[in-house]
């Protein structure tokens, strides 16, 4: 006679990562009781954050790979590195915020390994609503996904709440135990059916996105390629921003800027590498302005927050806003991410990240310079 369904316990990461979704309380015990889950909770958590990733940011990675193969593996890690740190950041943030709380609610049973290990379960909800969102409203639903994404986001942390009221209970109830090994049986207790296939339905919609992206890439092989130096830079038409923080001053547009050396910054507010070279930007700006030199400050996150941003630091540079198809067109994957475009309009150099201001300045006095003037 097989093992009743209440002596079962996950085993496996199909079954942990189920459990954690429909059978939370099995999903805790097992995190809080057995010695011998103790690591692979966090390794779950980390396989759930590098799958996500790669099925999300489809697109950084095929643009890591490009820069790896046609300029250099340091440029390939610097996007890969960036991109992944921007998304992953607020999940293990989570995480560890998440532990730490539960370490200091449990009171005189605290254990912060114990406690980190309940929260990594607390965040499979997170990921599995996180991958929902994006199959949805960014492919089925492409017109709600602004509405979809606030309700996802909302579901997810009171999903993840509300585990983690469970993993407090479970904290309070703690005992001086050690951890112990699951005990061995003959038989093992099968996983109900509904823990199996929802662990299933996540790594499906993994897959889903995957191939998703992948036929993206296949139809349209020359919009994921990164821009780079000898290409025509794209086409924009970017608005300005007014002295109220509104994207309502005159646009700007490539096609009147021909004539001129153009050097394009793509930046955000959260960014701190991006503000600290606003500085240095302003002085390019000033000493080779009147030598045919336009620089092009692109905010991509918060129009009243980058004018902000610009009075702080006393900068006359004009700024405009991105539409969202301009740094898709220029395959912006991470910031500060510098375009410098000729007077003929080809792009000669791209600098993505912080850094290489002085062979940025060489390559401008090289444009703006006349032959033979050096």
């Amino acid at each position: 006679m097989s093992a009743p369904v209440r002596s079962w316990r996950p085993s496996g990461l199909c079954e942990r990562i189920g459990a954690a979704l429909v059978a939370p309380r099995r999903a805790l015990a097992a995190a809080e009781q057995d010695a011998d889950e103790r690591s692979r909770t966090g390794s779950d958590v980390v396989l759930l954050i590098v799958l996500g990733f790669v099925a999300v940011y489809t697109r950084a990675v095929v643009t890591a790979t490009w820069l790896t193969l046609e300029e250099s593996l340091t440029s390939g890690l610097s996007v890969l590195a960036s991109t992944l740190a921007r998304a992953a950041a607020l999940d293990l943030a989570f995480v560890f915020a998440a532990g730490l709380g539960l370490t200091v609610l449990a009171g005189r049973r605290r254990s912060f390994a114990r406690d980190l290990d309940l929260a990594f379960v607390a965040y499979v909800p997170i990921a599995f609503v996180q991958l929902a969102d994006k199959l949805v409203g960014h492919w089925l639903l492409p017109t709600l996904a602004a509405p979809i994404g606030q309700v996802a986001t909302a579901l997810a942390y009171a999903w993840a709440g509300l585990v983690l009221l469970r993993a407090w209970q479970v904290t309070r109830a703690r005992t001086d135990t050690p951890r112990q090994p699951a005990p061995a049986s003959p038989r093992r207790a099968v996983a109900p059916a509904h823990v199996r296939w929802t662990a299933r339905l996540l790594f499906g919609m993994v897959a889903t996105l995957i191939a998703l992206n992948a036929s993206a890439l296949v139809r349209d092989l020359d919009a994921w390629r990164p821009v780079s130096t000898g290409d025509h830079a794209p086409s924009f038409r970017l608005p300005g921003i007014d002295e109220h923080g509104h994207p309502d001053a005159p646009a700007i547009t490539l096609a009147e800027l021909r004539g001129e050396v153009v050097l394009l910054d793509f930046w955000a507010t959260w960014c701190s590498p991006c503000i600290d070279a606003m500085p240095g930007l302003e002085a390019l700006h000033q000493r080779y302005r009147d030598h045919g030199l336009r620089v092009v400050s692109i905010n991509m996150d918060d129009p009243a927050q980058a004018r902000r941003v610009s009075r702080s630091l006393g900068l006359s540079l004009p700024l405009y806003a991105d539409d969202g198809v301009t740094s898709h067109r220029y395959k912006v994957t991470t910031i500060p991410h510098m375009v410098l475009i000729d007077r003929d309009g080809m792009i000669r150099s791209v600098r993505r990240g912080a850094g290489g201001e002085h062979a940025l300045e060489e390559n401008l006095r090289a444009l703006l310079d006349p032959p033979g003037a050096h």
